[in-house]
């Protein structure tokens, strides 16, 4: 039995439209996509996300409304309350926030991450992660969503945790030196952040990155090595076709890891967060070069640092004090993908 399940006794159901339509909205994609060989292990190819292995090294995805695993040879309907409360173990704490409490769990000998509502004063942001979760579940990128019971909600379990750590992740696991893996996670971090800007929803902003690791504590390191955004409660959308801007929040930034757009323009005056100018996308790419060099910078790895010089010009550009004059994340995508080529990463 599902521990933790007496907070749901008495608790007036609160259920989200966007969500119900989501549950319900059960269409089959057709497309496929090539499994995934990693350079470091050319024996194995897996699918990325939620797409079955079928056939000639192919991958078809699951219809939304359903998720699969690793290995498995057919998709399942999303987890509800009769599974959850009958068939979900937790087993212990792994992460907590003002939101959330996060619980590593079994699910049918499967490892899960459980999260359950921490505050009801956080319920409408609790139920808007959520519904943000689940119309994101097009990407590889994004952590997949296994289902929910109120303010229960079960999603993937990466076991080697957050990529704030990812630096004594591959200290430990002796690949600090590995150029491919590292030139990976980099370009796992250009491609979501080219999702976000592009997404089914919209033009979406990574807004909980108001310093390095706090960004990286946004994802997770998969077991085969990718970085999956597990985080995916502030992500504002801006509308340019309607002059729609967004802010991360309402108190003043400080540091230069944060874009200077999202600097108090007016100082010496008090900050006045109804005067603060509003921002754009760019400021995504700000941080992006902060990011990558991170993850690609080990004192084990020369060729590591060879890549980073061929990049400097390009992050460079994305540090432009003129948010215009940033790339786009297409144009970062387009140079990242030269420099793998480059060297046959």
């Amino acid at each position: 039995m599902l521990k933790y399940w007496p907070v749901l006794i008495g608790v007036t159901i609160y259920i989200v439209p966007n969500i119900i339509l989501l549950f319900y909205n059960i269409t089959l994609s057709r497309g496929t996509t090539s499994c995934y060989r990693p350079k470091w292990n050319q024996s194995q190819c897996y699918c990325q996300g939620n797409a079955l292995r079928v056939i000639n090294g192919r991958c078809k995805s699951c219809p939304n409304g359903s998720f699969t695993l690793n290995h498995w040879i057919t998709c399942s309907r999303w987890l509800n309350c009769t599974i959850l409360r009958q068939h979900v173990l937790v087993k212990q704490q792994i992460g907590f926030g003002a939101v959330r409490d996060v619980y590593l769990a079994e699910w049918n000998t499967h490892q899960v991450a459980l999260s359950i509502l921490a505050n009801h004063h956080y319920q409408q942001d609790f139920y808007d992660g959520v519904t943000s979760l689940i119309s994101l579940q097009s990407t590889p990128f994004v952590v997949k969503f296994f289902g929910m019971c109120h303010h229960h909600v079960v999603t993937e379990y990466h076991p080697y945790g957050s990529a704030d750590n990812i630096q004594s992740i591959l200290q430990r696991l002796h690949m600090a030196n590995d150029v491919n893996i590292r030139y990976q996670l980099a370009f796992d971090y250009v491609n979501i952040i080219h999702f976000l800007h592009n997404s089914p929803r919209g033009t979406l902003v990574m807004c909980d990155s108001n310093d390095l690791f706090k960004t990286l504590s946004q994802y997770v390191i998969s077991q085969h090595f990718r970085l999956i955004l597990n985080d995916v409660d502030a992500l504002p959308m801006v509308d340019h076709f309607n002059h729609r801007l967004i802010k991360c929040g309402s108190r003043q930034l400080f540091g230069d890891f944060v874009a200077p757009e999202q600097l108090w323009p007016y100082a010496p005056r008090p900050f006045n967060d109804t005067q603060m100018p509003a921002y754009d996308e760019k400021i995504d790419i700000w941080k992006l070069p902060k990011i990558t060099e991170y993850i690609l910078t080990s004192p084990d790895c020369n060729l590591c640092q060879t890549i980073l010089s061929h990049l400097q010009p390009l992050h460079n550009k994305c540090r432009s004090t003129n948010p215009k004059l940033r790339p786009t994340s297409s144009d970062i995508i387009k140079q990242y993908n030269y420099i793998k080529s480059l060297y046959t990463l």
